[in-house]
């Protein structure tokens, strides 16, 4: 790509976030389809397509998006995160649970990935690989109040008051 299309595509992602970040999807995903209409291979675009997407509850869309961005930047732990959301607002925990480990694999201290991932084996039964995940999010961020109290949940399961 041409430097001055290198600095046009920099400006529209810059401004691309500000609409995203106040929640103007409707800009945002405008100027995304421009920046992709500039380089089809900009995975961080299809990334926020999908992230849009998703909260439109655009699931299925959502994921399809950010296949996009991780076939195009695998090794990205936000996409894998973000398509587990997706995924897991499609009911589709199996495929969700693979992203969040793939994403707490990429970015060991990703509270949220293991958090979230603690939660699908929760919710399977599994609480000891359930506490093991809810401690690694801990370790990560002390004051995650949401994995202290699934980190109790999931002690109870094990019988362990």
């Amino acid at each position: 790509m041409p430097s001055g299309s290198a600095a046009l595509v920099a400006g529209l992602v810059a401004e691309a976030h500000r609409h995203h970040l106040a929640s103007r999807f409707d800009e945002a995903e405008a100027l995304c389809v421009r920046i992709l209409e500039l380089d089809r291979n900009h995975a961080a675009t299809w990334h926020r397509l999908g992230i849009i997407a998703h909260h439109r509850r655009r699931h299925a869309e959502a994921v399809e998006l950010i296949g996009k961005a991780i076939a195009l930047n695998e090794p990205e732990p936000t996409a894998h995160f973000n398509i587990g959301l997706a995924q897991a607002a499609l009911g589709r925990s199996d495929e969700a649970a693979i992203h969040y480990a793939r994403a707490a694999a990429l970015k060991p201290d990703y509270a949220e990935a293991h958090m979230n991932l603690g939660i699908i084996l929760k919710s399977e039964g599994r609480f000891e690989e359930a506490l093991a995940r809810y401690d690694q999010a801990l370790a990560a961020r002390p004051d995650f109040a949401q994995a202290h109290g699934n980190r109790g949940v999931a002690l109870a399961g094990l019988g362990r008051l």
